[in-house]
């Protein structure tokens, strides 16, 4: 079944749905802030200091080498953005790319045995999401991939 791109846009993919839904459920709690981008493809956020590129990942065509894909395209966003990581999902395999420039952080997946990913790419990742800190000195100063499993 191919999908109507007419009916899907920036504001209603499953991101914005489920950054929504967490900000409804934090919304009790007023040390806790969203800031979700509603109309780009990326947002572009300063943490103590450092630049991180966040974006699903989507807009990358990768064809049959998605690796080297995304550090082509990354290289190309360096140049315009400076940022000092670059931090997305879409691929479904958790990891960490340290091309010449700038790192990439990709966040995995909340399943395994995906269909879209062994579909896509071939490959079904394990079910991870990466969290790590961030210091004044180093845009990231540790990372710990959380087994879902």
């Amino acid at each position: 079944m191919q999908r109507d791109r007419r009916l899907t846009s920036r504001n209603n993919n499953w991101d914005t749905i489920a950054q929504q839904s967490l900000a409804m459920a934090m919304s009790g709690y007023s040390q806790v802030t969203f800031d979700i981008e509603e109309t780009e493809w990326y947002k572009l956020v300063e943490v103590r200091g450092w630049k991180f590129f966040l974006m699903h990942g989507d807009v990358v065509r990768t064809h049959s080498q998605p690796f080297s894909g995304l550090e082509r395209r990354t290289a190309d966003w360096d140049i315009l953005f400076h940022p000092n990581v670059f931090c997305l999902g879409h691929f479904h395999q958790p990891g960490i790319i340290r091309p010449r420039i700038t790192p990439i952080v990709m966040n995995g997946t909340f399943k395994s045995d995906d269909a879209w990913a062994i579909g896509a790419i071939g490959k079904s990742g394990p079910p991870v999401q990466i969290s790590f800190g961030v210091h004044s000195e180093r845009p990231i100063s540790w990372m710990y991939f959380l087994d879902l499993a």
